[in-house]
Protein backbone atom coordinates (compact mmCIF):
# COMPACT_ATOMS: atom_id res chain seq x y z
CA UNK A 1 0.00 0.00 0.00
CA UNK A 2 1.37 3.44 -0.92
CA UNK A 3 1.70 6.30 1.70
CA UNK A 4 -1.28 7.98 0.29
CA UNK A 5 -3.05 5.13 0.44
CA UNK A 6 -2.63 4.26 3.96
CA UNK A 7 -2.69 8.38 4.90
CA UNK A 8 -6.14 8.67 2.96
CA UNK A 9 -7.29 6.02 5.58
CA UNK A 10 -7.31 8.40 8.44
CA UNK A 11 -8.70 11.28 6.32
CA UNK A 12 -10.84 13.65 8.04
CA UNK A 13 -9.71 12.67 12.59
CA UNK A 14 -9.95 15.59 13.91
CA UNK A 15 -7.44 15.95 16.78
CA UNK A 16 -10.70 16.78 19.66
CA UNK A 17 -13.34 14.48 18.41
CA UNK A 18 -11.49 11.61 17.30
CA UNK A 19 -8.00 11.96 19.45
CA UNK A 20 -8.39 8.41 21.28
CA UNK A 21 -8.31 7.12 17.75
CA UNK A 22 -5.21 9.26 17.09
CA UNK A 23 -3.70 8.75 20.09
CA UNK A 24 -3.39 5.51 19.63
CA UNK A 25 -2.01 5.63 16.06
CA UNK A 26 0.06 9.08 17.29
CA UNK A 27 1.51 7.23 20.89
CA UNK A 28 0.75 11.47 21.83
CA UNK A 29 -2.41 13.24 22.67
CA UNK A 30 -2.99 15.46 19.52
CA UNK A 31 -4.97 17.96 21.64
CA UNK A 32 -1.84 18.61 22.98
CA UNK A 33 1.25 18.07 21.00
CA UNK A 34 2.01 19.16 17.16
CA UNK A 35 1.57 15.90 15.81
CA UNK A 36 2.15 16.79 11.76
CA UNK A 37 5.66 14.80 11.98
CA UNK A 38 3.87 11.90 14.54
CA UNK A 39 1.71 11.50 11.64
CA UNK A 40 3.94 10.79 8.67
CA UNK A 41 6.11 8.91 10.87
CA UNK A 42 2.75 6.70 11.62
CA UNK A 43 2.07 6.14 7.88
CA UNK A 44 5.68 5.10 7.40
CA UNK A 45 6.04 2.74 9.85
CA UNK A 46 2.30 1.61 8.71
CA UNK A 47 4.41 1.16 4.95
CA UNK A 48 7.50 -0.76 6.50
CA UNK A 49 9.60 2.41 6.10
CA UNK A 50 11.69 4.09 9.26
CA UNK A 51 10.83 7.15 10.26
CA UNK A 52 12.44 9.64 12.13
CA UNK A 53 10.95 8.95 15.70
CA UNK A 54 10.91 12.96 16.46
CA UNK A 55 7.94 15.14 16.43
CA UNK A 56 10.08 17.34 14.45
CA UNK A 57 8.86 18.22 10.63
CA UNK A 58 12.65 19.47 9.82
CA UNK A 59 13.61 15.70 10.85
CA UNK A 60 12.37 14.23 7.98
CA UNK A 61 15.14 16.95 5.63
CA UNK A 62 17.49 14.10 6.70
CA UNK A 63 15.53 10.68 5.84
CA UNK A 64 14.52 8.97 2.85
CA UNK A 65 15.97 9.82 -0.82
CA UNK A 66 16.34 13.66 -1.47
CA UNK A 67 13.99 14.32 -5.19
CA UNK A 68 14.06 17.63 -6.49
CA UNK A 69 10.93 16.89 -8.28
CA UNK A 70 7.91 15.38 -6.38
CA UNK A 71 5.67 12.48 -7.17
CA UNK A 72 2.54 11.52 -5.41
CA UNK A 73 2.74 10.63 -1.68
CA UNK A 74 6.56 12.32 -1.17
CA UNK A 75 7.62 13.68 1.77
CA UNK A 76 7.44 17.43 1.53
CA UNK A 77 9.16 19.62 4.28
CA UNK A 78 7.91 23.01 4.89
CA UNK A 79 9.18 26.13 7.06
CA UNK A 80 6.40 27.62 8.84
CA UNK A 81 7.10 30.01 11.74
CA UNK A 82 9.96 32.09 12.30
CA UNK A 83 12.70 29.80 14.59
CA UNK A 84 14.79 27.74 12.62
CA UNK A 85 13.81 24.27 14.18
CA UNK A 86 9.79 25.29 13.25
CA UNK A 87 8.42 23.43 9.81
CA UNK A 88 5.40 21.48 8.79
CA UNK A 89 5.46 18.00 6.95
CA UNK A 90 3.13 16.02 4.40
CA UNK A 91 2.36 13.90 1.47
CA UNK A 92 2.87 15.35 -1.72
CA UNK A 93 -0.63 14.94 -3.56
CA UNK A 94 -0.51 17.79 -7.07
CA UNK A 95 1.09 21.11 -7.92
CA UNK A 96 -2.18 22.94 -9.18
CA UNK A 97 -0.16 25.75 -10.13
CA UNK A 98 3.28 27.06 -10.03
CA UNK A 99 2.91 28.84 -6.48
CA UNK A 100 1.43 26.45 -4.96
CA UNK A 101 1.26 22.53 -3.48
CA UNK A 102 -1.06 19.92 -2.31
CA UNK A 103 -0.38 17.86 0.71
CA UNK A 104 -1.94 15.24 2.31
CA UNK A 105 -1.40 15.52 6.12
CA UNK A 106 -1.80 15.60 10.22
CA UNK A 107 -2.22 18.72 11.88
CA UNK A 108 -3.62 20.39 9.32
CA UNK A 109 -6.24 22.53 10.85
CA UNK A 110 -6.19 19.79 13.58
CA UNK A 111 -7.23 17.23 11.33
CA UNK A 112 -5.93 14.63 9.18
CA UNK A 113 -6.73 16.83 5.58
CA UNK A 114 -5.55 18.06 1.93
CA UNK A 115 -4.11 21.28 2.36
CA UNK A 116 -2.80 23.59 0.08
CA UNK A 117 0.67 25.41 0.84
CA UNK A 118 2.45 28.29 -0.99
CA UNK A 119 5.12 26.41 -2.86
CA UNK A 120 8.06 28.99 -2.00
CA UNK A 121 8.28 27.14 1.76
CA UNK A 122 9.21 24.35 0.89
CA UNK A 123 12.60 22.68 2.30
CA UNK A 124 12.54 18.98 0.47
CA UNK A 125 10.90 16.31 -0.63
CA UNK A 126 12.08 13.15 0.23
CA UNK A 127 11.27 9.69 -1.47
CA UNK A 128 10.64 6.72 0.40
CA UNK A 129 10.49 3.28 -1.73
CA UNK A 130 11.19 -0.05 -1.39
CA UNK A 131 13.27 -0.06 -4.81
Amino acid sequence: MSLLDIAKQYLGLHEVRNKSRLKSLLGIDPSKIAWCAAFINAVLKEAGFQGTGKLTARSFLKVGKLVTTPEKGDVVVLKRGVLPWQGHVGLFVDQPNNSEIILLGGNQGNKVCYKRYPKKSVLGYRRFSSE
